[in-house]
């Protein structure tokens, strides 16, 4: 596994800190677009090793199991979660 670059998303902080992203939602529903910080931090997980590739419609089945009988949540390993 790739090492992970915390500091791509930690530079977001200050961003957060000063509100940028407090409008983001009024924005995009006024102008179709989403502000300039919001893009920015969306690729920042995937640029920085944070995103891990899944498969989402093969686990569907399995999905199922936990949804309808979530006990199994708590003996589930990391991997499954």
């Amino acid at each position: 596994m790739a090492e992970i670059n915390y500091a791509g998303i930690l530079k977001f902080l200050p961003r957060f800190e000063a509100g940028e992203f407090a409008n983001a939602k009024a924005y995009y529903l006024d102008m179709g677009l989403e502000p300039q910080p919001v893009p920015d931090l969306m690729s920042a997980p995937v640029q920085g090793g944070m995103q891990i590739p899944f498969d989402w419609p093969s686990w569907k089945v399995e999905a199922k199991r936990y949804r309808e009988n979530p006990v199994l949540i708590s003996s589930a390993d990391l991997a499954t979660l």
